[in-house]
């Protein structure tokens, strides 16, 4: 049987939370604006620095258009994977026979919406200039210079960035 702590909860929620803004593009205030919560608060807690309470948890949820238990739920491992710049990785993939190498440049406020790959396929994007929003369909994670994220390319997968443009170096496999 899995042991779960508070500290598990407080990462689940402080990585769903924010998983779930940004798939919607809201701002802090955005989302502040929507549940009546300060935007201190919300960014206590997308920082894993606040314990809200079950009120709060449920105004989150009601907003976002989600159940609470999606706000606590673990991600499945090694579904997607998010390595932060300054985190220091040797190697993040192999490459397969039928993988691909590119340099993607965007545009300031592009959203690209992508097809899926083959069955089985996985993207890695790291970030080479700006910040973008990448990963599969409304499930995207916000990246910074030198972050990395590897999900599933055989879904719908999406790219977009706000007021700046980026460039990402995106490798799929399979």
């Amino acid at each position: 049987m899995t042991q779960h702590t508070a500290a598990d909860a407080r990462d689940a929620l402080a990585r769903n939370l924010r998983r779930l803004r940004v798939a919607r593009r809201w701002s802090l205030g955005d989302l502040a604006a929507a549940t009546g919560t300060g935007k201190a608060t919300l960014s206590a807690i997308e920082n894993t620095r606040a314990n809200p309470t079950v009120e709060t948890l449920a105004s989150l949820a009601r907003a976002l258009e989600v159940e609470v238990a999606a706000l606590l739920e673990g991600t499945p491992a090694d579904e997607v994977r998010l390595v932060r710049a300054g985190e220091g990785v040797e190697r993040l993939a192999r490459l397969g026979e039928r993988g691909a190498i590119q340099r993607l440049s965007f545009e300031p406020s592009t959203a690209t919406e992508c097809e899926p790959r083959a069955a089985g396929s996985r993207a890695h994007v790291v970030v080479m200039r700006g910040t973008v929003v990448a990963g599969p369909s409304g499930r995207p994670v916000e990246l910074a210079r030198g972050d990395y994220l590897s999900f599933p390319a055989d879904g719908p997968h999406e790219f977009s960035t706000a007021g700046r443009g980026a460039e990402v170096v995106l490798v799929v496999e399979g």
